[in-house]
């Protein structure tokens, strides 16, 4: 099987993840977040992580695929999210949640100061990006 994603996409790591979890083999294709034509052609949308089954028929949604890698493994796992994998995600993702712009042939990452709730749900600017 082909899984499509973009290295920085958290939709594409929980995929990824749970795929080594349950011993799937896959064969990873990185594609260029610029890239508007890969995924257009297969499914009509500029969209990752996009799982290419054995017998050719396209999933593009990750909870599906992942409800699949379950059904595929004959496990008795649920599509739900355990707290841990969701706090680690977040982690390894933050410093990638980036401002993207286009101007002309060049694109501009920026950094971006988000508004977070503390733990007693108050508002404060997150220090690192």
């Amino acid at each position: 099987m082909k899984l499509y994603i973009y290295e920085h996409c958290p939709f594409s790591a929980r995929v990824r993840y749970v795929a080594g979890m349950l011993n799937i083999p896959l064969t990873l294709i990185y594609l260029d977040y610029d890239d508007d034509k890969t995924t257009n052609e297969i499914i009509g949308a500029k969209q990752v992580p996009l799982l290419i089954k054995d017998n050719g028929e396209a999933l593009a949604e990750s909870l599906d695929i992942i409800l699949y890698f379950i059904i595929l493994a004959k496990s008795n796992e649920t599509i739900e999210i355990s707290s841990d994998v969701f706090e680690w995600q977040k982690a390894a993702f933050r410093p990638l949640q980036k401002l993207v712009i286009h101007v002309g042939r060049t694109w501009l990452y920026l950094n971006l100061k988000r508004t977070l709730p503390d733990k007693h749900g108050e508002k404060r600017r997150n220090q690192t990006s």
